[in-house]
């Protein structure tokens, strides 16, 4: 895809009540500018959200050994407490894959077998594992709340804190809780050093929301950029061909009445593009609608030229599950901003991930979405002329989401993990059913390594107080 340069534009767009279709907004005549730094992580295991920082749900690590998921197994079982969160990387150094995880009292480490590694008491969450000092053995990033003061804590696999970031979280409200999450550990300013990107949310307290930098060596705050609405899908990657990565993030427009620094509202969506050494706008698009309206985003170069694409969407939700009636997948210029092509689906839509499915070179775009009128959650593969290539649909799935997306069962084809309505289901490239099982809680969701190193990924689900790890016996 090539595209136009052209002014930074705030986009408003009204919805019609037509039927789905693409529209071409602008001419691609423009070639864009390639990127030097990829947006995927070196290292095997899920150190992050959404797997790298153009948060695309792929995981680059996939079954060296073909086999047939049907057989997958249970093999173990972690039991915490409530809210357990978990993530996997080598943190012991041995180039084996350990988990992480943490329940709100203790921060745990297990080796391949479930066997307990290490546990220190701690009330703080996971947030990331990154190996921030190429030594071969992943860090473990934690994060809490002390008074109005957001703490991310790092802490090496042997449970000795090395290292404490602090940032004012005071609430605009008193009475709801606030906090600061770290997000990615990378070089954001093009200087040779490595920074920690760290979101700030609150729910009804209204403020601190936005995402902020800091030095990882000194941990002093670079800076630190307020919006309105929640940020989400928050991107680190270099877009526009500079010397630094930007921010680029989506939102979650809750109505609760909140105002950002940069005039943004809760009661809009957006997508953001920042400057990741300073925090200057580059550009920022403000979607249709008004009220329980949300966006994602998610980077990568889906036409295969060199450059990074910027993949967004826009869609309304409600209180109950099946609230929303719009929604829009567009593809957008990476230096401005300007929309270059949208997908009307009139129902909502939000990001499911980029990968290429079906081995042409080219990414394919997935897409969630639900559909009241008919009780059904589906998952949507476009190309990148945003046409619909394939569908798998979901009876009750409004929960619908993916959850990884690789070659798990190593037969040379990405396949995608996906939850809804107390299932998962493996799909093949074409979007094929070809596994599934219910969920042992009923909700959920799940991440892939290959703990053991035998060549097959294991399959891990969170659920509840529960860590299930399945693989295929033998």
């Amino acid at each position: 895809m090539k595209t136009l340069t052209i002014a930074i534009v705030c986009v408003s767009l009204l919805l019609t009540a037509c039927d789905s279709k693409v529209e071409p907004i602008q001419d691609p005549s423009a070639q864009k500018r390639p990127s030097t730094r990829s947006v995927a992580l070196s290292k095997p295991g899920y150190q992050m959200q959404h797997y790298d920082l153009g948060q695309t749900n792929y995981y680059a690590f996939p079954s060296r050994t073909q086999t047939n998921v049907s057989r997958l197994k249970e093999r173990w079982q972690f039991v915490g407490g409530d809210n357990l969160q978990a993530k996997s990387g080598d943190i012991a150094g041995d180039a084996g894959i350990e988990i992480a995880a943490t329940d709100g009292t203790h921060l745990t480490v297990l080796d391949s077998g479930g066997k307990q590694l290490m546990q220190i008491p701690t009330d703080a969450r996971l947030g990331i594992l990154a190996d921030v000092d190429s030594d071969g053995k992943m860090e473990i990033l934690l994060h809490r709340s002390d008074d109005d003061t957001g703490i991310i804590l790092v802490y090496d696999g042997d449970g000795t804190l090395i290292k404490q970031f602090g940032s004012d979280i005071t609430p605009k409200k008193r009475g709801w809780p606030t906090a600061c999450q770290p997000l990615a550990i990378t070089d954001m300013n093009g200087d040779g050093r490595l920074e920690l990107l760290a979101s700030k949310g609150a729910g009804y307290s209204l403020q601190p929301r936005g995402v902020v930098v800091f030095d990882y060596s000194t941990t002093k705050e670079l800076w630190y950029q307020s919006i309105g609405p929640f940020p989400t899908w928050i991107c680190a990657a270099d877009i526009t061909g500079g010397p630094s990565r930007e921010v680029i993030l989506g939102s979650a427009g809750p109505a609760n009445g909140s105002t950002g620094e940069d005039g943004t509202t809760d009661f809009s969506c957006y997508t953001f593009c920042l400057n990741g050494d300073n925090k200057s706008k580059i550009w920022r698009n403000q979607y249709e609608g008004r009220g329980f309206v949300d966006s994602s985003v998610a980077v990568s170069d889906i036409d295969s030229d060199g450059a990074l694409d910027v993949v967004a969407t826009s869609y309304s939700h409600g209180w109950r599950p099946w609230d929303g009636s719009s929604g829009r997948v567009y593809i957008l210029n990476p230096d401005s901003g300007a929309i270059i092509q949208q997908h009307d689906f009139h129902r909502p839509v939000w990001m499911g991930g980029l990968a290429d499915l079906d081995n042409d070179g080219a990414k394919e775009i997935l897409i969630c979405e639900k559909n009241r009128t008919a009780s059904t959650g589906s998952l949507l593969a476009l190309n990148h002329s945003l046409e619909i290539v394939n569908r798998f649909e979901v009876d009750g799935g409004h929960d619908i989401n993916v959850q990884v997306i690789t070659d798990f069962d190593g037969d040379g084809s990405n396949d995608v993990l996906v939850t809804a309505a107390g299932r998962l289901y493996v799909l093949n490239k074409e979007l094929n059913e070809i596994w599934s099982m219910p969920l042992p809680q009923g909700t959920g969701s799940c991440f892939v390594s290959d703990l053991d190193d035998s060549g097959t990924l294991e399959l891990i689900v969170q659920t509840g107080k529960k860590l299930y790890v399945f693989g295929i016996p033998g």
